[in-house]
């Protein structure tokens, strides 16, 4: 029953009740707050056909961190993917300083970063890690398109799985819902309580769980990290001031203005080009923006945050700090938790102010209306028929989550995603050129931001083969770029895009990338994909309480985790059509990195390899198979082949050319890179199928090869072609590769408008997030 989870509390003085289960409300129907002075009711009364129904007058629900950690364990995936060696990737925030620095805490005590080699049940090594690390993130949603009716999401992920999927469903889990807004009053004080008070007790008694991939019961002790949410919501958590305030900053003591030569009435962030004055802390001093003496650390953030709240006592007399001018209006309920950063633990909202701020407003600008000539900074309409042309002939994968839709006629209709993604994938193609020839300017400034964007959000994989040195350039080299950009906003756009999300980006997201690793891996947007997920179990149903609603949906899918994780699965429990079975199919294993997926079909050697036997047994000796390779010169041929469709690698799916079942979307084009090649060597291939080879020598199986047959292209691309963005390939006459898969990188897109085809050729467009984000 959610009831037994909901929290209730005076909406007057905003003071929780304690706690009683639902049997007993009725025998507490006339109970009032127990604050002097109120006299507020906690329950109403309603009269219904079935008698009189006892509910709180305000309330909010609240599930906890234990249930949701046992419905992880139950479900099954979760404790294997945890037990991955590479679950704590060094290159993530595993390495950064606030791990580290939470880890040496007294309240820790070094437990967090302990990890003991252990076999698991099915014989591979794996890592038992008693001590967890969590990712809370907050945000409300409108529940309805056609009424207005928002409610509050508190939502949580972990830490400790791979980076490619902590975001996904199966990992994120929901802790509260709010009916009511959290802003008002001094509800910001309460609403967090019972997160806390779990936090607190789940740092320093831990609790039980039974991890069915160890096939061990512990005490797990589990920890919060970081806090996710866009810029109104962290606020909202961390008590800091709104972004029309002039300490909309909440990592520096920086303060924006509001200016008289603009059509706005915002309050902006400059000091890019010059310095300018700060008057509340630094005396009319000017500084810069980036002026070190600025920044703040945990420490000076709690100081800030208690003089506003209790005041300090100056010359006899307690004084408190304005709120307007701390930035803050009070401690946070999150200053309890005493290892808790209460600087770096809120994380920069980089998708919200990057692709849903500083990028969606650049190319407003660029794509804004006019009469007559074209103004500076601004695409011709000739150019922009250009690219809308140009938007018919992207092919996209088959995980690329929304398709693209032309930016100059939709951009109004764009989410985060298709900002990110044209950033990433789409515009060296569609206007780079165009640009170049009208804007050149805006390109450079462009380019910039977007040498940043790539950096900060797209870089998975970049960066394996560089030593820390070449690793700190690259993040040196995106600070430089995304502060030209800056100063190209202030110079030349105008002081009204001189926004706090641009400050935010500009100013901390290098220390953010010392103090968590990179920013790709911390994004926020697992919390908008998280709420869209559960807004999709209301949607347009009638119901009086939606919050209601959800949580029993919640409830019932925790119930169905535990119950499958017992002898009894769930799934049987359903009469399901019986499978025909093929002598000559077969399925592959279900690894975690590489495995073939779908039935595969059993082929004949000498059928399948007629013409191309010969490189067959080359690529096999260069892989170091040289069994299998005289397997297949032995007239016995004691070598088994299995013909598949699909592919997972890394967590990855691919397809080949023989799979039909998507139409509009590609996802056999590849780049892929061979064992001898240079890490800055890229090839683009196109997949014709996967083979899962099998030699038997002897009595036994010796050994098993999963590769795949490769349309190989010809890389052409020029130096211009590498200044605006994108290689090129050669499509005609491509030869013939059988490829390892361990050597596939990512998936790209081959771009091919008439100009292109015209010349048998192809623009290869990278395609790295794919809602990795």
């Amino acid at each position: 029953d959610v009831w037994e989870y909901s929290v209730h509390y005076c909406p007057n003085c905003y003071a929780m009740y304690s706690k009683l289960q639902r049997k007993d409300w009725r025998h507490h129907k006339n109970e009032t707050c127990s604050t002097p002075g109120c006299d507020e009711r906690r329950f109403e009364c309603r009269k219904t056909n079935a008698g009189e129904s006892v509910y709180p007058r305000k309330y909010f629900i609240y599930f906890g961190v234990e249930k949701a950690i046992l419905s992880s364990y139950a479900e099954g995936q979760f404790p294997a993917v945890r037990a991955m060696p590479n679950a704590r990737a060094k290159d993530d925030i595993w390495n950064g300083e606030l791990v580290k620095r939470m880890n040496a805490h007294e309240h820790l005590g070094g437990e967090l970063l302990q990890e003991e080699d252990v076999i698991a049940a099915d014989g591979s090594p794996a890592k038992l890690r008693k001590c967890g690390l969590l990712d809370v993130g907050f945000d409300g949603a409108q529940i309805w398109n056609h009424k207005q009716y928002s409610m509050g999401f508190l939502v949580m992920r972990y830490w400790d799985v791979p980076f490619e999927i902590r975001g996904k469903a199966a990992f994120t889990m929901l802790l509260g819902l709010y009916p009511e807004d959290v802003k008002q009053g001094k509800m910001q004080d309460i609403f967090m309580a019972p997160f806390v008070e779990e936090m607190l007790k789940l740092g320093t008694e831990g609790m039980w769980v039974y991890d069915s991939y160890l096939q061990k019961r512990y005490e797990s002790k589990w920890f919060l990290g970081t806090v996710s949410a866009d810029t109104p919501a962290r606020n909202t958590i961390g008590k800091f001031s709104g972004v029309s305030g002039y300490r909309a900053d909440y990592r520096s003591l920086f303060e924006g203005a509001k200016f008289s030569n603009i059509n706005s009435e915002g309050t902006y962030f400059t000091g890019y080009v010059s310095p300018v004055k700060q008057r509340m802390f630094f005396g009319d001093r000017t500084v810069l923006a980036y002026d070190a003496s600025l920044i703040l650390n945990h420490a000076k953030s709690l100081d800030l945050a208690r003089r506003v709240q209790d005041g300090v006592v100056i010359n006899g007399t307690l004084q408190k700090l304005p709120a307007n001018v701390a930035g803050r209006h009070g401690i946070p309920p999150l200053a309890s938790l005493s290892y808790f950063d209460l600087h770096f633990g809120y994380l920069l909202p980089w998708i919200h102010a990057g692709p849903w701020g500083i990028l969606k407003n650049f190319w407003k600008h660029l794509l804004r209306d006019y009469t007559g000539q074209a103004p500076a900074l601004v695409i011709s309409k000739a150019g922009r028929k250009q690219m809308s042309e140009r938007a018919k002939y992207l092919v996209l994968t088959s995980d690329m989550g929304r398709p693209y839709t032309d930016i100059v006629k939709y951009k109004g209709t764009w989410v985060m995603e298709n900002w990110l993604h044209w950033a990433e994938t789409f515009s060296p193609v569609i206007v780079h050129d165009i640009l170049q020839q009208e804007c050149p300017e805006a390109l450079e400034a462009w380019m910039n931001l977007r040498k940043a964007f790539l950096h900060y959000l797209c870089s998975h994989g970049w960066y394996d083969h560089m030593n820390a040195d070449e690793k700190e350039k690259a993040c040196c080299d995106a600070k430089v770029s995304i502060r030209e950009y800056a100063r190209f906003v202030e110079e030349k756009l105008g002081i009204q895009y001189c926004t706090i999300n641009l400050r935010l980006l500009a100013v901390h997201s290098y220390d953010q990338e010392i103090q968590t690793g990179p920013i790709k891996h911390t994004l926020e947007f697992w919390v908008e994909r998280a709420i869209q997920r559960y807004k999709k179990w209301v949607k347009d149903r009638v119901v009086n309480n939606p919050d209601i609603f959800l949580g029993q949906g919640y409830l019932l899918e925790c119930a169905l985790n535990v119950a499958s994780a017992g002898e009894r699965d769930v799934q049987k429990m359903f009469p399901r059509a019986g499978r025909v079975a093929h002598e000559d199919t077969m399925m592959d294993d279900d690894g975690q990195y590489i495995h073939l997926v779908g039935p595969g079909k059993y082929v004949k050697v000498e059928e399948t390899f007629v013409d191309k036997l010969h490189v067959l047994q080359e690529f096999l000796r260069g892989i170091g198979r040289n069994d299998i390779a005289a397997g297949l010169q032995m007239a016995s041929r004691p070598v088994s082949v299995h013909v598949f469709q699909r592919a997972q690698i890394e967590l990855e799916v691919f397809h080949s050319k023989e799979y039909h079942r998507t139409t509009t979307r590609c996802s056999h084009h590849v780049c892929y890179q061979l064992k001898d090649d240079a890490p800055s060597t890229k090839r683009f291939g196109r997949v014709v199928r996967y083979y899962k080879m099998d030699a038997f020598l002897g009595t036994s199986l010796s050994s098993t090869v999963r590769f795949c047959e490769m349309d190989s292209f010809e890389v052409t691309t020029t130096p211009a072609d590498k200044a605006l963005g994108y290689d090129t390939v050669s499509t005609s006459s491509p030869g013939t590769k059988f490829v390892s898969l361990d050597a596939f990188r990512r998936k790209v897109i081959f771009f091919e408008p008439p100009a292109c085809s015209d010349r048998n050729e192809a623009r290869v467009l990278q395609c790295w997030t794919k809602g990795r984000v």
